[in-house]
């Protein structure tokens, strides 16, 4: 990436790749096949410990959808299920939602109007949520969106969780370095759901463009009290301004996922 920092030398490249693609590529060989953008699609979903009721949980979720009715207003409504033998259902308005405008990845953007809606609320903690799914009411005519399954989308445990309420940056204000941070991750443990766990965690944003990855043990943090059927175990990570996601792996190898957003941050 640094070799190709300054624009001549990124413009010849480029030139370079182009003029090698059209002399080396035939005329009737497609080099990819049209890309159909899915109508709704789910955004990154996370359960967590809630930041602003002790001993429920937090489910964080979005959905994108393209094409957008013009001559109406379109409500989506989540609906989720909860994991105790009730299988009660509850339904959940968005706490935003509206167009998007024609967006898409980098370089690219849908031939359509998009439209996005976030959902954040919180769970009772005992009951917990098994799966959920959305409708869709345009003029009076409902529809609903679930996975390929027609189960909904499941939530497979809540057992080992990113506690991103718990976690913190901490910025050394003397040096005003990049690298003079310090993560705390914690995460919330059910007692007796892991003997062992492993934090993975991955950076990707870095000054010199090398992204870096490690692992470290988690330990349990006794300066946490124990909340709504949870312990907590926690790492400390230093020289690190981010971490963009984390995995949790217990002493069976099974892998947890998450993404880390934006941290609460205290002066160091």
């Amino acid at each position: 990436m640094q070799k190709l920092a300054d624009k001549p030398t990124f413009d010849s490249t480029c030139n370079t790749l182009i003029s090698r693609m059209i002399d080396t590529v035939p005329s009737d060989v497609h080099l990819t096949d049209t890309i159909i953008p899915i109508q709704n699609k789910l955004g990154l979903t996370r359960v967590s410990p809630s930041s602003s009721t002790p001993g429920s949980l937090a489910l964080t979720t979005s959905i994108r959808m393209l094409n957008p009715p013009s001559a109406t207003n379109r409500t989506v409504t989540l609906h989720y299920t909860t994991s105790s033998t009730s299988n009660q259902t509850i339904s959940v308005a968005s706490v935003g939602g509206g167009p998007l405008g024609t967006r898409g990845g980098p370089g690219f953007s849908h031939l359509s109007d998009v439209q996005g809606f976030v959902y954040v609320f919180n769970v009772d903690g005992i009951s917990s949520i098994s799966n959920f799914w959305f409708t869709v009411n345009e003029d009076g005519a409902e529809r609903t969106i679930a996975n390929s399954d027609e189960q909904g989308y499941v939530i497979s445990q809540t057992d080992i969780l990113f506690d991103s309420k718990r976690s913190t940056r901490r910025v050394d204000t003397t040096k005003g370095d990049e690298d003079d941070v310090e993560l705390k991750l914690v995460v919330a443990v059910r007692p007796g759901a892991a003997e062992k766990l492993t934090l993975k965690w991955f950076n990707p944003f870095r000054y010199d463009f090398q992204p870096l990855s490690g692992e470290v043990e988690l330990v349990k943090d006794d300066t946490i009290q124990p909340e709504g059927g949870y312990e907590f175990w926690s790492v400390e990570l230093t020289d690190q301004s981010v971490a963009t996601t984390v995995s949790v792996v217990n002493e069976q190898g099974k892998e947890w996922v998450s993404w880390v957003d934006t941290l609460r941050e205290i002066s160091g």
